[in-house]
């Protein structure tokens, strides 16, 4: 898991304007269609400064998974906020969340370019799964369960499957709210349905 305290605004907003151009460029030249030289002229960045942010081309168009602010990992391990673990998941998701603020048409931007490019594809499942792992981890750590309890991996599904579905209804732009506020009333549609 990725969990950074006091990452500098400044770094994640001028990582995330590569990503944006990355993704752009992959759209309209396809993935092997531009180089990292042209990425960094057309960012307005030297090819050293570029590769500061991201080691590789793939790297760049897929962008930062959301850090983990220390503090909110901390309530998390305390049985924060509410003790329950699905809602807590829920609550440290819709943080993470709001740490990268997307807009509808970046969230298409990304599955255009996932859709083209197989590879990236397979390379976003890869690392995504490696992100949710750590969770899986704090989450048999804060319940204590054992190594091998399905529990911590049908619980970040569950958050996983709320997440998919609250982006889908975000990328389609008929919803102009913010994806935090979407993913929050499908969580809370999640908990009725446990609690019929």
């Amino acid at each position: 898991m990725s969990v950074v305290a006091g990452r500098s605004r400044r770094r994640h907003d001028a990582a995330r304007a590569v990503t944006l151009v990355a993704q752009r460029l992959a759209t309209e030249h396809g993935l092997d269609g531009f180089t990292m030289e042209q990425l960094a002229d057309a960012v307005g960045v030297s090819r050293r400064t570029l590769f500061n942010y991201f080691p590789t081309k793939d790297d760049a168009v897929l962008g930062e998974l959301p850090p983990v602010e220390e503090r909110a990992l901390e309530t998390f391990r305390a049985r924060g906020p509410s003790g329950r673990l699905l809602l807590d998941l829920g609550v440290l998701a819709t943080h993470l969340i709001g740490a990268i603020s997307p807009e509808p048409e970046e969230v298409r931007a990304l599955q255009l370019v996932l859709e083209r490019n197989p590879r990236l594809m397979v390379k976003a499942n890869a690392r995504f799964e490696d992100y949710v792992a750590g969770f899986r981890r704090e989450i048999a750590e804060r319940e204590g369960y054992a190594a091998d309890d399905i529990r911590p991996r049908v619980a970040v599904a569950v958050v996983v499957s709320l997440y998919e579905s609250a982006l889908k209804e975000f990328a389609a732009g008929s919803d102009r709210r913010p994806f935090t506020e979407i993913f929050a009333e499908t969580v809370a549609a999640a908990r009725s349905l446990v609690h019929e």
